[in-house]
């Protein structure tokens, strides 16, 4: 009888870590004195539910948990309910004040379902489904508080639904290393906001002046790529329409969308690319156009139609950048360096030539880069592309605006592939 007793008892011993093998977290965050914060991705538990209408009471008592593995949660786009669940173990003999943060407030819909060690429940709804001002903490990150006494764990069960991206950049922070590292980013955040609104209104204002359309297709691609940022980072959401909860996913839609239209117009004007790469060019304005009709269609259509072709269309925009042959092909040329530099500065003149041109920049490369970036604008505002000879110097093209018996011309002057001067041709000679 006693041995029967004792194998009983061992066999109860095994069987209790497969009976609760279905409720353990695998993922601990434990908390000690020294803690500040800990990105939460490899080992978190996730499970997906497609029907959408488990609850928290059902999820917990199902075993059909799976392991993350990757480095941040992503499960791309699906209609699906996905649930996560993590611990949080104090054992810095203190308490702790922390902060739950998801980094991408794009998501609709984010419950947090909080059950501590001593009793205490809490559950919370954050998301871009919901007015920004109705959050606990207003932030363009979507924050949640946790209050952890001293020697107390606290389970949490995490249900995520959206349309936009089941992105989850989640963060464990100290409440105030979380301060510390949000001052200088927010800092900087406002000098990107800044420069680009800079940007904006000086090219606008040079538009004004010569009247090239080139400047006012930077202008507005810079615009664009602002309201790029501020929704996708969460500002707009948080700080300018607080009460909305519809305008912000699309203006990342459009914005997206009109920032591809006048950066590929910018592109095939600066460069002259019709002239130039006819197939190239026309490909670029159908891109351009394709674009266009997204932008155009992102204010009416739902977002979870128009994500995916807005974010196929970029990778098509770049890989057309990258893999066309053009004069701007190849990933070592002297173009790319220059269209770098240009994408950051903007358009800057020299007036080296007062009285009849004024040209952009000595020419500097490779013969073959004189396409590139190298344009002259005449006094009357219009530009007037460089186009190579036979010997692949770059020579700026005859002004078509001027009368056929007194043609002008600018060429490089003969020497070394590297800095060279520029000289007044009278007469086409």
């Amino acid at each position: 009888m006693f041995i029967l007793r004792f194998f009983n008892a061992l066999a109860c011993l095994l069987l209790i870590p497969l009976i609760c093998s279905g409720n353990a977290f695998a993922l601990t965050v434990t908390v000690d004195s020294g803690f500040r914060s800990q990105w939460l991705g490899p080992g978190m538990d996730y499970m997906e539910d497609e029907s959408t209408g488990l609850t928290a009471q059902a999820v917990r008592q199902r075993d059909n948990w799976q392991t993350f593995d990757g480095h941040e949660v992503n499960f791309g786009f699906s209609d699906s309910v996905f649930w996560l669940r993590f611990s949080v173990d104090n054992r810095s003999g203190v308490d702790q004040q922390l902060l739950l943060d998801n980094q991408f407030p794009m998501i609709d819909s984010l419950v947090i379902y909080i059950q501590r060690s001593d009793g205490y429940q809490q559950q919370q709804r954050l998301g871009d489904a919901q007015p920004a001002y109705m959050r606990q903490m207003l932030h363009s990150h979507l924050l949640l508080p946790l209050s952890l006494p001293a020697d107390t764990r606290a389970d949490i069960l995490i249900r995520v639904q959206s349309e936009t991206g089941l992105q989850l950049p989640i963060v464990v922070w100290e409440q105030d290393a979380f301060l510390q590292q949000d001052h200088p980013f927010s800092i900087m955040q406002g000098v990107l906001y800044g420069l680009l609104i800079a940007l904006v209104i000086y090219h606008l204002i040079i538009f004004l002046s010569v009247r090239e359309l080139a400047f006012l297709h930077y202008s507005l691609f810079n615009l664009f790529l602002l309201g790029t940022f501020c929704g996708l980072q969460g500002v707009a959401a948080a700080y300018i329409w607080t009460e909305s909860v519809t305008i912000n996913d699309t203006l990342v839609l459009v914005s997206m969308a009109g920032a591809q239209t006048f950066s590929t117009l910018f592109m095939n004007g600066i460069l002259g690319i019709p002239s130039a790469r006819p197939r190239l060019g026309k490909l670029m304005y159908g891109i351009a156009g394709i674009a266009c009709v997204l932008m155009l269609a992102s204010l009416l259509a739902p977002h979870r139609w128009m994500a995916k072709p807005v974010l196929l269309l970029i990778v098509v925009h770049i890989g057309t950048h990258l893999c066309s042959d053009s004069p701007c092909a190849g990933w070592l040329s002297d173009c790319k360096i220059h269209s770098g530099g240009w994408s950051l500065r903007g358009v800057w003149f020299r007036r080296d030539y007062p009285r009849q041109y004024r040209c952009d920049r000595r020419y500097t490369g490779h013969a073959r880069s004189g396409l590139c970036w190298n344009r002259i604008v005449e006094s009357d505002g219009r530009l007037c592309p460089f186009v190579p000879d036979e010997y692949g110097s770059a020579v700026a093209a005859a002004s078509p605006g001027r009368a056929a018996g007194n043609p002008a011309a600018i060429e490089r002057r003969s020497g070394s592939s590297g800095t060279g001067a520029y000289k007044r041709v009278a007469g086409g000679q």
